[in-house]
């Protein structure tokens, strides 16, 4: 579910709770923002007003920003306007509107967070913007991942340990891949582990499937004189590089002690 969060950019009518676009003869056009509570799909209906003018000629271009990556979305991919632009606002003595009705389509806030820039074109010099506008929407129930346990089972020499990493949602989980690495730190120095000497993961990346939400990854600690008493042994959970952008949960690190040959 997608919802808008905020608006900037421009003058807030308070009692529309709408954008002003100021016209320079005292008139006014309104940009207005609601979203309807149930769609198929989720959407963002953007409404122009205008009162006691004539009629104006307005080019709406729809223009998008991921705020994580700079790259812009795509029509057609990303969010589908309802409307043919440009858009034609009728002359009136009453206070009219039209509606520009955007569908928002699920790839379009993937990174969590999109800013939605409209930008208005006419040949009117009288009609000047405050600012860019801009809405800000968020993916109200945005991917994370984190630790949901840690656990060890102690046999001869070795010691079995098994992380679960959960993910908040597994209809979007297909594709997502977690790097999950392995440190260890003791008392006095940072020494580390190594891997197929002193561990032996099974692996160290996660790729969830469709609908799957929980992934369990076991690693086989092998006794040897580098892991000294009170050592931690942590996994790290961390994103890959060119990952998709979501919030891991913190902590982020499953940890298990090992204190002398018994581990705790």
């Amino acid at each position: 579910m997608f919802r808008i969060v905020g608006v900037t950019g421009a003058q807030i009518d308070p009692e529309r709770d709408l954008l002003t676009v100021t016209i320079l003869d005292g008139d006014q056009i309104f940009l207005g923002i609601s979203v309807p509570e149930t769609r198929e799909n989720d959407s963002a209906v953007l409404e122009m007003f205008i009162e006691g003018f004539s009629e104006i000629p307005v080019t709406v271009l729809v223009s998008t920003v991921n705020t994580s990556t700079g790259a812009p979305a795509t029509e057609g991919e990303d969010y589908e306007p309802l409307v043919l632009f440009p858009v034609t606002l009728p002359a009136t003595e009453f206070f009219t509107s039209v509606a520009l009705d955007i569908i928002i389509n699920d790839t379009f806030t993937e990174a969590l967070r999109e800013n939605v820039g409209l930008v208005f074109i006419t040949d009117l010099p009288r009609i000047e913007l405050d600012a860019p506008n801009i809405l800000t929407i968020l993916d109200d129930d945005p991917l994370v991942v984190g630790f949901s346990q840690a656990q060890y089972i102690v046999q001869q020499f070795q010691l079995n340990v098994s992380v679960s990493v959960e993910i908040s949602s597994g209809v979007l989980a297909e594709g997502v891949v977690l790097a999950l690495n392995f440190r260890t730190q003791d008392r006095e120095e940072n020494n580390p582990a190594n891997a197929g000497e002193d561990y032996e993961p099974v692996s160290t990346l996660i790729e969830f499937t469709q609908s799957q939400t929980r992934v369990e990854v076991a690693i086989q600690i092998f006794f040897s004189e580098i892991f000294e008493p009170d050592e931690r042994f942590e996994a790290v959970l961390n994103l890959p590089d060119n990952s998709l952008i979501f919030p891991i949960l913190d902590p982020n690190v499953a940890v298990v002690t090992i204190r002398g040959s018994e581990p705790q």
